[in-house]
C-alpha cells in the first residue's frame, strides 16, 4: 500500500470523526493514537481500507467514552 494511502486511510477517518464532534481540535491528541492504531492494525496485515476507516472510528467512539487509558492501542 503506497504512503499516500496510509495518509488517506487516518486523514478521513480524522475528518468523519471531527464533522460528528466539530468541537475537538484539529490537533487533538486522539488524532496521534488512530495513526498509531492504523499503523498498527496495517503491520497485523489489515489492508482493507474500507475496514482500517471503520476500526478507526470505533477506536476513537471508544476512546470518547472510556478515556486513553481503558483502550489498547499498542
Amino acid at each position: 500500500m503506497a504512503d499516500q494511502d496510509k495518509d488517506d486511510t487516518i486523514e478521513e477517518a480524522w475528518a468523519i470523526y471531527r464533522y460528528r464532534n466539530p468541537a475537538v481540535d484539529p490537533c487533538d491528541a486522539k488524532l496521534a493514537l488512530l495513526a498509531r492504531f492504523i499503523e498498527k492494525r496495517r503491520h497485523a496485515g489489515e489492508d482493507d481500507r474500507e475496514e482500517l476507516l471503520a476500526e478507526g472510528l470505533a477506536l476513537l467512539r471508544r476512546l470518547d467514552q472510556h478515556g486513553d487509558e481503558d483502550v489498547d492501542v499498542d
